[in-house]
């Protein structure tokens, strides 16, 4: 990737989408240009490769059923861990334990790694799989909220084992190390 980006239409063709349902995700919020995002008229949005990501994840997620309200969470949930404040032990809520606050901050150190696409890691990609979880659970277990969940895997084989409780009616997974190769590619 040049320094400049992509434009819309270089995007579109890639993915082999239309120019105007990335223009749609752009003015529904889904998609924030992370190389240049003009105001005004006579100038072109410029897309990184890490918008490429998010442009395969929204496909992904409106494929499996999800209304683009809800992928725009969990768009938001992947930048607010991906590029946040970093997490550290006095930031975090004191109602977690201690070994869920080390989940949380190796989780999060994970995700950068995964985003940071400008500097391909692999080493790491060959040896870990992430995976974006998204149970939907019984609405009598917690108010009928979703949970979601980034799971970063050492590679160990072709199965991955995800352990289920009796309140998950179904689990929505998505590989993303899959779609990151993809990007990549590009």
């Amino acid at each position: 990737m040049s320094s400049k980006g992509y434009i819309r239409k270089e995007v579109a063709e890639y993915l082999s989408i239309k120019p105007s349902t990335i223009e749609v995700y752009v003015k529904r919020g889904l998609l924030i240009p992370g190389v240049h995002n003009p105001k005004g008229k006579g100038t072109r949005r410029r897309f990184s490769k890490r918008n490429i990501l998010e442009i395969l994840i929204v496909q992904r997620l409106v494929k499996k059923g999800f209304s683009l309200e809800q992928v725009k969470d969990i768009l938001y949930f992947f930048r607010i861990m991906g590029s946040g404040p970093t997490m550290n032990e006095q930031n975090l809520p004191e109602v977690l334990t201690e070994s869920q606050k080390q989940e949380l901050i190796k989780n999060q150190e994970a995700l950068r790694r995964f985003w940071d696409l400008d500097n391909w890691d692999d080493d790491w990609d060959e040896k870990n799989d992430a995976y974006l979880l998204i149970n939907d659970w019984d609405s009598h277990a917690n108010g009928g909220q979703d949970a979601m969940m980034i799971a970063f895997i050492p590679r160990q084989g072709e199965k991955v084992g995800i352990n289920l409780d009796e309140h998950t009616n179904s689990v929505f997974i998505i590989k993303l190390t899959d779609l990151r190769a993809h990007v990549m590619r590009m």
